[in-house]
Protein backbone atom coordinates (compact mmCIF):
# COMPACT_ATOMS: atom_id res chain seq x y z
CA UNK A 1 0.00 0.00 0.00
CA UNK A 2 2.78 2.51 0.61
CA UNK A 3 4.02 1.62 -2.91
CA UNK A 4 1.28 2.75 -4.43
CA UNK A 5 0.77 6.09 -2.77
CA UNK A 6 4.48 6.75 -3.91
CA UNK A 7 3.37 6.22 -7.58
CA UNK A 8 0.03 8.15 -6.72
CA UNK A 9 2.42 11.07 -5.37
CA UNK A 10 4.72 10.86 -8.18
CA UNK A 11 2.18 11.21 -10.95
CA UNK A 12 1.22 14.06 -9.51
CA UNK A 13 3.93 15.71 -8.57
CA UNK A 14 5.27 14.90 -12.62
CA UNK A 15 2.02 16.16 -13.78
CA UNK A 16 2.41 19.46 -11.82
CA UNK A 17 6.05 19.64 -13.07
CA UNK A 18 4.66 19.31 -16.85
CA UNK A 19 2.23 22.13 -16.48
CA UNK A 20 4.39 24.66 -15.20
CA UNK A 21 7.25 23.61 -17.82
CA UNK A 22 4.56 24.44 -20.24
CA UNK A 23 3.92 27.75 -18.39
CA UNK A 24 6.58 29.17 -18.41
CA UNK A 25 8.06 28.15 -21.77
CA UNK A 26 5.03 29.49 -23.27
CA UNK A 27 5.61 31.88 -26.13
CA UNK A 28 4.86 35.26 -25.21
CA UNK A 29 5.58 38.78 -25.93
CA UNK A 30 8.07 40.03 -23.27
CA UNK A 31 9.98 43.30 -22.84
CA UNK A 32 13.51 41.90 -23.61
CA UNK A 33 15.77 44.90 -22.91
CA UNK A 34 15.07 48.15 -21.73
CA UNK A 35 17.73 50.59 -21.69
CA UNK A 36 17.30 53.54 -19.23
CA UNK A 37 20.01 55.93 -18.82
CA UNK A 38 20.32 59.90 -17.71
CA UNK A 39 21.47 62.51 -20.31
CA UNK A 40 21.29 66.31 -18.97
CA UNK A 41 19.07 65.40 -16.26
CA UNK A 42 16.55 63.92 -18.50
CA UNK A 43 15.43 60.01 -19.05
CA UNK A 44 16.50 58.53 -22.02
CA UNK A 45 14.92 55.26 -22.67
CA UNK A 46 15.07 52.19 -25.24
CA UNK A 47 12.78 49.13 -25.50
CA UNK A 48 13.38 45.71 -27.58
CA UNK A 49 10.35 43.35 -27.78
CA UNK A 50 11.31 39.64 -26.85
CA UNK A 51 9.00 36.66 -28.26
CA UNK A 52 8.00 38.49 -31.28
CA UNK A 53 5.59 37.15 -33.56
CA UNK A 54 7.22 38.29 -36.15
CA UNK A 55 6.16 35.42 -38.93
CA UNK A 56 2.55 36.03 -38.13
CA UNK A 57 3.13 39.91 -38.51
CA UNK A 58 5.08 39.58 -41.66
CA UNK A 59 2.10 37.66 -42.98
CA UNK A 60 -0.16 39.69 -41.88
CA UNK A 61 1.44 43.40 -43.69
CA UNK A 62 1.89 40.93 -46.40
CA UNK A 63 -1.90 40.34 -47.22
CA UNK A 64 -2.11 44.32 -47.05
CA UNK A 65 -5.67 44.09 -45.19
CA UNK A 66 -4.86 45.69 -42.25
CA UNK A 67 -1.94 47.59 -40.42
CA UNK A 68 0.30 46.37 -37.36
CA UNK A 69 -0.42 48.30 -34.43
CA UNK A 70 1.88 48.37 -31.42
CA UNK A 71 1.25 50.94 -28.47
CA UNK A 72 4.04 51.56 -25.69
CA UNK A 73 2.89 53.38 -23.12
CA UNK A 74 5.24 54.85 -20.37
CA UNK A 75 3.70 56.01 -16.61
CA UNK A 76 6.20 57.37 -14.59
CA UNK A 77 4.85 56.71 -10.80
CA UNK A 78 6.52 58.75 -7.34
CA UNK A 79 6.10 56.08 -4.48
CA UNK A 80 4.47 56.81 -0.90
CA UNK A 81 4.99 55.32 2.38
CA UNK A 82 1.88 53.92 3.26
CA UNK A 83 -0.18 55.11 0.74
CA UNK A 84 -1.18 54.45 -3.12
CA UNK A 85 1.69 55.57 -5.63
CA UNK A 86 1.40 58.58 -7.37
CA UNK A 87 1.16 58.80 -10.97
CA UNK A 88 3.42 61.82 -12.31
CA UNK A 89 3.36 61.75 -16.06
CA UNK A 90 2.12 58.88 -18.63
CA UNK A 91 3.45 58.91 -22.75
CA UNK A 92 1.88 57.02 -25.18
CA UNK A 93 3.65 56.38 -28.59
CA UNK A 94 2.19 54.35 -31.58
CA UNK A 95 3.94 52.50 -33.92
CA UNK A 96 2.00 51.25 -37.32
CA UNK A 97 3.06 49.04 -40.46
CA UNK A 98 1.01 48.92 -43.32
CA UNK A 99 1.07 48.20 -47.19
CA UNK A 100 0.24 51.36 -49.16
CA UNK A 101 -0.66 49.82 -53.00
CA UNK A 102 -0.15 53.31 -54.42
CA UNK A 103 3.34 53.52 -53.25
CA UNK A 104 4.46 49.80 -53.74
CA UNK A 105 5.89 49.19 -50.31
CA UNK A 106 5.34 48.96 -46.50
CA UNK A 107 5.18 52.19 -44.77
CA UNK A 108 5.99 52.44 -40.80
CA UNK A 109 4.59 55.33 -39.04
CA UNK A 110 5.74 56.25 -35.70
CA UNK A 111 3.12 58.78 -33.37
CA UNK A 112 4.71 60.98 -30.22
CA UNK A 113 2.56 62.97 -29.13
CA UNK A 114 1.73 65.11 -31.85
CA UNK A 115 4.51 64.64 -33.96
CA UNK A 116 4.47 61.70 -36.94
CA UNK A 117 7.78 60.27 -38.21
CA UNK A 118 7.05 57.99 -41.75
CA UNK A 119 9.35 55.29 -42.61
CA UNK A 120 9.12 53.39 -45.75
CA UNK A 121 10.96 49.63 -46.88
CA UNK A 122 10.10 47.33 -49.66
CA UNK A 123 10.64 44.45 -47.37
CA UNK A 124 7.96 43.43 -44.84
CA UNK A 125 10.66 42.19 -42.34
CA UNK A 126 12.33 45.35 -41.88
CA UNK A 127 9.17 47.30 -41.15
CA UNK A 128 8.51 44.38 -38.78
CA UNK A 129 11.89 44.94 -36.81
CA UNK A 130 10.72 48.41 -37.35
CA UNK A 131 8.10 46.92 -34.75
CA UNK A 132 9.95 45.47 -32.11
CA UNK A 133 12.13 48.15 -30.82
CA UNK A 134 11.71 52.10 -29.65
CA UNK A 135 14.99 53.45 -29.33
CA UNK A 136 16.00 57.11 -27.78
CA UNK A 137 12.93 58.27 -25.73
CA UNK A 138 13.27 61.00 -24.05
CA UNK A 139 10.90 61.96 -21.21
CA UNK A 140 10.33 65.34 -19.80
CA UNK A 141 9.85 64.11 -16.26
CA UNK A 142 8.37 66.43 -12.90
CA UNK A 143 11.40 67.67 -10.92
CA UNK A 144 9.77 65.77 -8.19
CA UNK A 145 11.28 62.71 -9.58
CA UNK A 146 14.52 64.16 -10.86
CA UNK A 147 15.79 64.80 -7.48
CA UNK A 148 13.94 61.95 -5.76
CA UNK A 149 14.74 58.40 -6.16
CA UNK A 150 11.26 57.36 -5.73
CA UNK A 151 10.29 57.27 -8.61
CA UNK A 152 9.56 54.32 -10.75
CA UNK A 153 8.37 53.60 -14.43
CA UNK A 154 5.92 51.35 -15.97
CA UNK A 155 5.78 50.22 -19.76
CA UNK A 156 3.21 48.10 -21.09
CA UNK A 157 3.30 47.25 -24.74
CA UNK A 158 0.36 46.25 -26.98
CA UNK A 159 0.68 44.93 -30.48
CA UNK A 160 -2.47 44.07 -32.33
CA UNK A 161 -3.51 42.99 -36.20
CA UNK A 162 -5.26 40.46 -38.01
CA UNK A 163 -3.94 37.44 -40.06
CA UNK A 164 -4.86 34.45 -42.24
CA UNK A 165 -2.76 32.46 -40.33
CA UNK A 166 -3.18 30.76 -37.45
CA UNK A 167 -0.06 30.64 -34.89
CA UNK A 168 1.33 27.46 -35.99
CA UNK A 169 1.34 29.39 -39.64
CA UNK A 170 -1.77 26.69 -41.26
CA UNK A 171 -4.31 28.66 -43.38
CA UNK A 172 -7.49 29.94 -42.15
CA UNK A 173 -11.10 30.49 -44.38
CA UNK A 174 -10.98 33.85 -42.12
CA UNK A 175 -8.93 36.42 -41.11
CA UNK A 176 -7.75 35.47 -36.89
CA UNK A 177 -7.49 38.61 -34.55
CA UNK A 178 -4.22 38.96 -32.63
CA UNK A 179 -3.37 40.72 -29.81
CA UNK A 180 0.02 39.82 -27.89
CA UNK A 181 0.70 42.24 -24.39
CA UNK A 182 3.80 43.22 -22.11
CA UNK A 183 4.52 44.89 -18.81
CA UNK A 184 7.63 45.81 -17.08
CA UNK A 185 8.92 48.55 -13.93
CA UNK A 186 11.95 49.40 -13.36
CA UNK A 187 13.69 52.06 -11.23
CA UNK A 188 14.23 55.75 -12.53
CA UNK A 189 17.78 56.31 -12.82
CA UNK A 190 20.38 58.91 -11.14
CA UNK A 191 21.69 62.20 -12.42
Amino acid sequence: MFKEVNKGVVFVLSLIFVVFFFLLNSRALTLKKVLCYSYEGKPILSFYLGEFPFQLSVAAVKSGDSPIKVTYEVEVYKRRFLLPDIEEKKEVYEKELYYSKAENCFVGKLVTGDRAFIFKWFKPEKGVEFLTKLEGISLSIPNVCKVSRDCYFIVRVKVHFFCHLKRDLTVTSGKEEYEFRAEKSFDVPSR
